[in-house]
């Protein structure tokens, strides 16, 4: 089948931005008008034609009065209440199904090692394909992933190396399974990157439908190759408005992620289960270490008819220790470890999309 057009990247419209994150949606203020102040009550009238004394008559015409006011001034105000309609929040995947998104990753930080701090800036920028090898009996999917472009490092630029890996992703949005692409680091460090940074999706209501500014909250483990023990996510999630983009209803989705990072990896399970040789380690059996924390802020646009990510935009901040053992010695980590500290940005806007193994082209820019 042919490939869909992706939305023009100018009809997204500005954010409001956030003192923390930047860029971060904000709650639609359209919710929180009801429809202006309420009307002063009469004053109370003395004198004229009565002389300042109530009759029955004139007390009943009074309450009848206000009565009609009130009831006529309370059905007006609920009939312009705005509505807050239940909206349906799913991905759906098919064997076969084909993605590309323009994508930025970019690291930028401190690496401190035996008392040395030494800045890094490092960014890919390229075409990310999504790649659907098969969906499980629960709709959890397994996509083969790809990244393709150009590596700056500290202002050098060239071309990126083979970059993929394969994720397992659930109609929910939760990234069950994943690796990671590229980051700071010495050598064949670097291209392991920092876990559980990049490797997010937005995280939808687990029934499927949700209201706006309704939240949700969601725990997960999500397994690394080679790790000892899962990644623990604790995330907040928003549906936060509807938005039409270039005639497809996009649903606005903000997650606020927390990562305390604590997770051991197995070089040689690592590049076995990607079909590496590991002959280089000669006898050495190296474990990777990673401790510390990362905190993620993800604005998502998702399409509510085909059920698919149409952006994505987010901001990290790290502090992670990295430390090895069983390594050889020319790849040795110095004693304390390495730490990373700084932030990172994330971006993926769709360029085209095509269902059950149709083409699409594969965009460079």
């Amino acid at each position: 089948m042919s490939a869909n057009p992706a939305p023009s990247p100018s009809e997204w419209g500005a954010l409001p931005p956030s003192s923390d994150w930047g860029g971060a949606v904000q709650p639609s203020p359209a919710y929180t008008d009801w429809g202006g102040p309420s009307p002063s009550a009469p004053s109370p009238s003395r004198g004229g034609r009565f002389g300042g004394r109530p009759t029955v008559f004139l007390v009943v015409l009074l309450v009848v009065a206000l009565m009609g006011g009130s009831l006529f001034y309370f059905h007006m105000r609920s009939s312009r209440l705005p509505t807050n309609p239940t909206v349906a929040l799913s991905l759906t995947f098919a064997k076969g199904d084909v993605r590309h998104y323009k994508t930025t990753i970019a690291y930028k930080g401190i690496m401190t090692v035996a008392h040395n701090q030494i800045p890094f800036e490092v960014t890919m920028r390229g075409t990310m394909l999504w790649r659907v090898v098969k969906v499980g009996p629960h709709g959890v999917a397994s996509v083969y992933v790809a990244l393709t472009g150009t590596l700056t490092n500290n202002a050098a630029t060239r071309p990126m190396p083979s970059n993929w890996m394969v994720i397992r992703v659930a109609p929910d949005g939760r990234v069950l399974s994943s690796c990671t692409f590229g980051g700071p680091g010495p050598a064949w460090i670097g291209s392991l990157g920092i876990p559980g940074s990049t490797e997010l999706a937005p995280v939808l209501p687990p029934d499927g439908s949700t209201s706006a500014d309704v939240s949700w909250a969601s725990q997960f483990g999500q397994t690394f190759p080679g790790g000892k023990n899962p990644i623990g996510f604790e995330t907040t999630n928003t549906y936060v408005r509807s938005q039409q983009i270039g005639g497809v209803s996009a649903a606005v989705v903000t997650t606020r992620a927390t990562v305390p990072l604590n997770l051991t990896v197995d070089l040689r399970e690592l590049l076995a289960h990607y079909h590496t040789p590991a002959g280089f380690l000669g006898h050495y059996h190296p474990v990777l270490h990673y401790r510390g924390s990362i905190d993620t802020a993800l604005t998502s646009w998702i399409d509510q008819a085909k059920r698919l990510i149409l952006r994505q935009s987010s901001t990290s901040k790290f502090n992670v220790v990295f430390t090895d053992s069983n390594v050889p010695r020319f790849n040795r980590i110095p004693r304390g470890g390495l730490r990373f500290q700084g932030t990172e940005s994330f971006s993926m806007t769709l360029l085209n999309a095509s269902h059950g193994g149709g083409g699409g082209s594969n965009s460079n820019w």
